[in-house]
């Protein structure tokens, strides 16, 4: 989360609402107070996105499965910027909220989506490579 952070915050004024959300989300994980703590990590980075106005749109439907990781939002067709129809529906759900029963594997690719995403709409967002350690260290 702090190398999310580091890489991703450029604002020289203070953002109140974002430091409220981490230290609420730092004490909640610590005290073990989350309900979902294998999907915090893709809730985090959706939140800080949120906060810094780069939250993916959640127009998913039937006509438009796809998430587009440039564009920011679903669409109808599959591209080299899209996931696949699977993660893409797996994003739908953190995005609206629920809490997917998905396999290791499959938090794993969207997290690595969302920094992908991360890296299409913040300047200087690059050599990301935390969650590499971290996966490799707790298999």
């Amino acid at each position: 989360m702090t190398e999310v952070l580091y890489r991703a915050l450029r604002e020289e004024e203070p953002m109140q609402e974002l430091w409220d959300y981490v230290e609420n989300e730092e004490l909640g994980v610590m005290n073990e107070e989350y309900p979902d703590i294998p999907s915090q990590p893709i809730r985090f980075l959706l939140m800080v996105a949120h906060h810094l106005g780069i939250e993916p749109l959640d127009n998913h439907s039937h006509r438009e499965p796809y998430f587009n990781l440039q564009e920011g939002r679903f669409t109808s067709t599959a591209d080299d910027a899209t996931l696949p129809l699977h993660l893409s529906e797996l994003l739908h759900q953190y995005l609206s909220g629920q809490q997917p029963n998905a396999s290791l594997n499959d938090r794993t690719a969207i997290i690595n989506s969302i920094l992908a995403y991360y890296q299409f709409h913040l300047s200087g967002f690059h050599n990301f490579t935390s969650h590499e350690i971290l996966h490799t260290v707790l298999k």
